[in-house]
């Protein structure tokens, strides 16, 4: 067995040499290894770059989902409510998408819990009504409808593209969200005022899905058209340098 592990650096050592003798190069050994040595190290660096990148990119869409999680309860408007949730849920399911499940979960429940940890003795009014519980429930339906959102994204993604699965989790969580607020408001007020205010928010929020999607759609048409343009007018470009350095 030794004797075989020895036996194959000899055979990859004579491949080399024949190949390098049959190809005409006249480089020394040295040169051939300090060449590997380098386009190793671009390798390595450039491993390490898009490393890097995707850890910004993380951490930008964490701030970002931490900063609307915290904005949700500094107002008591239903539209800036819903505005605010869809925001979160899209920026959630491009984690989800981008940077996977795990990463996702991570992070919905480290916004929510350093929120819980920032608000815990802040004092929510309604009308001027103080309502005791208000963050640690609402922060509660921010987990649970958001986890649900994009575990349904990632399942409808595969079959149905982004923008599509974006919307049925955008909406469906936003329903959770609505639902789950609605049954702790049930102990404040009336059942007839807590219907109006689901089916108000649950409306800005199909307001807002769609916008998401009009959007999504167009920069999906938008990105093959402008590479073609691009294409096209690189020539035009170059030209316009040349003419412009004479």
């Amino acid at each position: 067995m030794a004797c075989f592990i020895h036996f194959i650096p000899c055979m990859l050592y004579l491949k080399i040499k024949s190949t390098i003798s049959n190809r005409g190069y006249k480089e020394n050994k040295c040169v051939y290894l300090k060449r590997a040595m380098v386009c190793s190290q671009h390798i390595k660096l450039n491993a390490s770059n898009i490393m890097n990148k995707n850890l910004n990119n993380y951490f930008y869409k964490l701030g970002l989902l931490f900063a609307s999680t915290l904005c949700m309860n500094f107002t008591n408007k239903l539209v800036y409510c819903s505005l605010i949730f869809t925001f979160l849920m899209l920026i959630l399911n491009c984690i989800a998408k981008c940077h996977g499940s795990k990463k996702a979960t991570i992070s919905i429940i480290l916004c929510t819990s350093t929120s819980l940890a920032l608000l815990c003795n802040k004092q929510y009014y309604i009308a001027g009504k103080l309502i005791r519980g208000l963050i640690p429930a609402s922060l509660c339906a921010i987990l649970i409808a958001s986890y649900i959102g994009f575990k349904l994204f990632l399942k409808l993604k595969a079959r149905y593209g982004f923008t599509i699965s974006n919307c049925i989790s955008l909406y469906i969580s936003a329903l959770v969200d609505h639902l789950i607020m609605g049954i702790f408001f049930t102990r404040i007020f009336p059942i007839h005022k807590i219907w109006l205010m689901i089916y108000k928010e649950t409306a800005y929020t199909c307001l807002f899905t769609v916008v998401v999607y009009l959007c999504s759609v167009t920069v999906l048409y938008a990105k093959p058209i402008y590479r073609k343009l691009k294409k096209h007018l690189h020539p035009l470009v170059w030209f316009c340098r040349v003419y412009s350095k004479k």
